[in-house]
Order: C-alpha cells, then sequence, then structure tokens
C-alpha cells in the first residue's frame, strides 16, 4: 500500500508452486482467524489509534497521515477484501497458512 514499504510478501500458492515443482513433499493447513478491529473506526479511542498505525506500519497515522491516504485507507479497511462484518464489529480477515515440509 505504501510506496516506501521494504516488505516482501510471498503468497501460500507461490509456496505450493516451489514446493511442487522441486519435488518436496509438505502438508499443508490453512487456519482461519478474525480480529475484531472495531475500535479503529471510533475517534478518539486510543486503542483505535494504536490499531490503525499497527495496520498501516505508521506511528500516528491517524493524526499525522495526509487526511486523504487515511480515508482511502480507513475505508479500504472497511471494505470486503480485509473485514467480515459481524453485526456491528469489523472483523479483519486474518487467516494464514501452515506448510510443514518433509525430508
Amino acid at each position: 500500500m505504501f510506496a516506501s514499504d521494504s516488505l516482501t510478501s510471498v503468497s501460500s500458492s507461490e509456496i505450493r508452486k516451489v514446493l511442487d515443482t522441486h519435488g518436496i513433499p509438505f502438508e499443508h493447513t490453512r487456519q482461519p482467524s478474525r480480529v475484531d478491529i472495531t475500535p479503529a473506526f471510533t475517534k478518539g479511542r486510543r486503542e483505535g489509534a494504536n490499531l490503525a498505525d499497527h495496520l498501516s506500519r505508521k506511528v500516528n497515522f491517524l493524526k499525522k497521515g495526509e487526511p486523504k491516504l487515511v480515508n482511502e485507507f480507513m475505508a479500504y479497511l472497511k471494505g470486503p477484501d480485509c473485514v467480515e462484518r459481524d453485526q456491528q464489529e469489523y472483523l479483519l480477515i486474518n487467516d494464514w497458512d501452515a506448510f510443514v515440509v518433509t525430508k
């Protein structure tokens, strides 16, 4: 999301492809996970500001971020790619995969 990020991510499908290509045996498990990030959308809550900082990887993001960027980021967080709605809660989709590679 941020051009200055030096983070590189690798998807589970890419890992699976490399393992399959090299004939390396493995087991794969997907673990569904949801995290309540509702406080991030409540103005004035310190917990919400901390969540926004963590999710954006920027300190004092809500206060010091460019307003347009903050609004776009918070709108993206509310979208179906990031959250599931459970009544009034915003639950961050935080699924993860595990690979156990055998020799």
